[in-house]
């Protein structure tokens, strides 16, 4: 915001903090700023060194992240961990932005995750998501998609079931969006769930649950 002056105008300060304006004084407004242009004011992983190729470690970009400030904010682009990894902020997954690690690495979260209903995770071998937290999880609910689930697509029924079971697995609550058919092949996990086609139903007390999301 500016400030301009017209005229011969006195400005006058007093020892009580008043000022008095002998003049004309306009005050003209905040420029008009477009989205885009306001999330280049938002601190992101690549602040700190980050790539988001995929390839390149981002381990010690986020180390740097985390240590300047309250949240870690990752843009589009992958961003590949070369080992466990634990997250004591909260994470921001902006569209088109995910994690990548595999082997046995397990990757912690210790304070809130927000994305949307998007892919997050891309994982391999037997690497996992954890939560972890002060008497209870750090993330109390979550979506399939972010493991990799692609609704309405029969040919990706093996990569769903691994989805569905992944997140089953990891989450308080999985939610399911309505009005969508997760295809899968047919599993009976070790929750009590039985899977087929975008249908859960309990085949006894589930330790975690399982939410059908609007």
């Amino acid at each position: 915001m500016g400030i301009q002056i017209n005229g011969n105008t006195d400005i006058i300060s007093s020892t009580d903090g008043s000022l008095t304006i002998d003049g004309s004084l306009t005050i003209q407004g905040a420029d008009i700023r477009d989205l885009q242009d306001k999330l280049g004011d938002l601190v992101t992983v690549k602040d700190f060194g980050a790539v988001g190729n995929g390839v390149n470690d981002d381990r010690f970009a986020l180390n740097e992240c985390q240590a300047a400030v309250l949240y870690v904010l990752f843009p589009a682009g992958t961003y590949y961990l070369g080992g466990s990894y634990t997250f004591t902020k909260p994470v921001i997954f902006m569209p088109g932005a995910r994690i990548k690690w595999g082997n046995a690495d397990i990757v912690t979260f210790s304070s809130s995750l927000d994305a949307g209903v998007y892919r997050i995770f891309e994982i391999s071998g037997t690497a996992k998501v954890a939560l972890a937290g002060s008497g209870q999880p750090a993330l109390s609910e979550g979506y399939v998609e972010w493991w990799g689930a692609v609704p309405n697509d029969a040919s990706a029924a093996t990569t769903n079931l691994a989805a569905i079971s992944a997140a089953i697995k990891t989450l308080p609550v999985t939610k399911f969006r309505r009005q969508r058919t997760i295809s899968t092949i047919r599993s009976r996990s070790r929750m009590g769930f039985e899977h087929f086609r975008g249908t859960v139903r309990a085949n006894s007390t589930p330790t975690l649950g399982v939410r059908l999301d609007s």
